[in-house]
């Protein structure tokens, strides 16, 4: 089905402001900040985040939101503490996603324990999203899929901000499209509401503030020895 979009305010421009360059400016700036008022979360929002695995401190991860022209880019930074930099274990996420909120463009480097980088690279283009895969030996694969309307292990938590009824979802990951149900988690006792997504090895699973900016205060990715949870830092508040 179709996704739906981001719901914003038009306005439509009179002929003389079309043939005046600073209005034509001033207009384009008004646009994108109308589209980054669009959605719940503030132009150029950061998210501090403590990562553990199996209970350890693995680093901590930061999320970045800053608009462009038309959509969003969506930035997460791993830097490794404790024990994920006794491993070598390491995240970076890079996303673009249109209007929509749907993914146009991705870049996922995964560094693991005894194994290396491994590299995804996806852009959405005419015929459907093409990939490239950079394993840690220098060998590349690649895979093409038809589907325009796809998330990644990133914008999966904004887009939920804005669309917590989707029940469907569509994910990159490193050897495919997966597609499946997204299952509502409810309410827990410190009154977040959680969602899930579940196919297989990938598991994805965000808890959000029931408030009107609906901040993501834990992230789970992955299941069993795979599993790395990220629980948001606090700012101090003003005395």
């Amino acid at each position: 089905p179709q996704s739906p979009s981001i719901r914003g305010v038009r306005r439509r421009p009179s002929v003389q402001i079309l043939f005046q360059p600073r209005a034509l400016l001033a207009l384009g700036l008004w646009l994108t900040i109308a589209a980054a008022q669009a959605v719940p979360w503030p132009a150029g929002e950061k998210l501090i985040y403590r990562a553990t695995w199996q209970g350890m401190l693995a680093g901590q991860l930061q999320l970045e939101a800053q608009p462009l022209e038309r959509g969003w880019s969506f930035k997460g930074r791993m830097t490794p503490q404790g024990v994920g930099a006794l491993l070598g274990y390491n995240l970076e996420l890079d996303s673009q996603v249109g209007e929509d909120l749907l993914l146009t463009r991705y870049r996922k480097l995964l560094t693991e324990p005894f194994k290396g980088q491994t590299r995804l690279d996806v852009a959405l283009g005419q015929g459907g999203l093409e990939a490239l895969i950079t394993y840690p030996n220098g060998a590349r694969a690649g895979w093409r899929d038809p589907t325009r309307q796809a998330l990644d292990d990133l914008s999966v938590i904004y887009y939920l901000r804005v669309h917590p009824e989707v029940q469907t979802v569509r994910l990159v990951q490193f050897p495919r499209v997966i597609e499946g149900r997204l299952e509502s988690l409810g309410k827990d006792r410190a009154g977040l509401w959680g969602y899930r997504f579940v196919q297989g090895e990938v598991v994805v699973e965000v808890w959000y503030r029931h408030d009107l900016e609906r901040t993501p205060v834990r992230i789970v990715y992955g299941r069993d020895l795979g599993r790395v949870e990220a629980s948001l830092v606090e700012p101090p508040r003003d005395r």
